[in-house]
This record gives structure tokens, sequence and C-alpha cells, in this order.
């Protein structure tokens, strides 16, 4: 039997998921259960779907790997949300001029970005590809001043 073809979509994910947290040998021991259970996790003709305990333990071990974390992201992308990392530390003293400096650099390597893109009257793949690592900057700026600002906040309040 083939699944639906969202449900292929989900089992790509987990697959993506399994091969990110090391295949299905490491990944069956991190969870703790067999490496055939895994393999229908990811398979197109298995009706079986990883559970949210075994995302949430895989994803722990997937840190710093691409597109990390890949269930948890996939899920924001099909709700219409764009996952976002939380700054780990919040920045205290003078720093929020150097958020504003940073927001700004950010902005304006999108611009020229886009200008670079639009010379030549064409925008290849490449440089789609490069303007969105530019955004990501950008909003990991934002995010970072966004939490600057909360702790500003919480110490007036």
């Amino acid at each position: 039997m083939t699944l639906p073809v969202e449900e292929q979509r989900q089992a790509r994910v987990a697959r993506n998921l399994i091969r990110e947290a090391g295949g299905l040998e490491p990944a069956a021991e991190h969870v703790g259960k067999g490496k055939s259970q895994l393999g229908r996790y990811q398979s197109a003709h298995e009706p079986d779907s990883i559970t949210l305990r075994d995302i949430e333990l895989l994803e722990g071990v997937t840190h710093g790997k691409a597109g990390h974390p890949i269930v948890t992201r996939y899920l924001a992308q099909q709700a219409g949300y764009a996952l976002v990392r939380l700054p780990t530390a919040v920045p205290h003293g003078n720093e929020l001029l150097q958020l504003v400096a940073r927001q700004a650099k950010e902005s304006g390597d999108i611009t020229q970005g886009v200008i670079a893109a639009l010379d030549d009257q064409s925008v290849d793949l490449g440089e789609v590809r490069a303007l969105r690592r530019e955004v990501a900057e950008l909003i990991d700026a934002a995010v970072a001043m966004d939490a600057h600002l909360a702790a500003y906040e919480q110490e007036l309040s």
C-alpha cells in the first residue's frame, strides 16, 4: 500500500530526521526502539507515524545539523509559520545600539543583494539562496533586539 501524498511527505521528514540523528541504528538506540520500527516511520508504504516522544529525543541529538529542528520546522511551515531560534543570552548594557547597527547592516546587505540580483534582469537560484541567508540574518538580529527589549521591559516593570 502506498500512503497518501501528505503522509509520504511526513515519512520523508521522518527519514531526514533519522538520517541526521546518525541513521537507523543510532536513532533506534536513542529512542529505545527497534530499527524496523524506525524504518516504518520513514516508509512511504507503512501507516506508522513517528511519535512526539521520538521526535523530541531525535531532535535533541541533531543540534547543529542541517535544518535542525527538522520535524518542528516542517510542522511550523505546514501551519504557515517561520521558525526562529531565540537568542540563548539576553544582551545587556549598551548593546542596544550595536543591535540597531547589526539590523542596519543586514538590511543593507539584503538591499545590495537584490540590486545585484536584478542587475542582469534575471534572478538565479544562487542569488535567491544568498538573499534568503541574508534575510535569516536580519530576522536573527530582530529577534535578538526583541529579547533585549523584553529584558528592559521586565526590568522596568
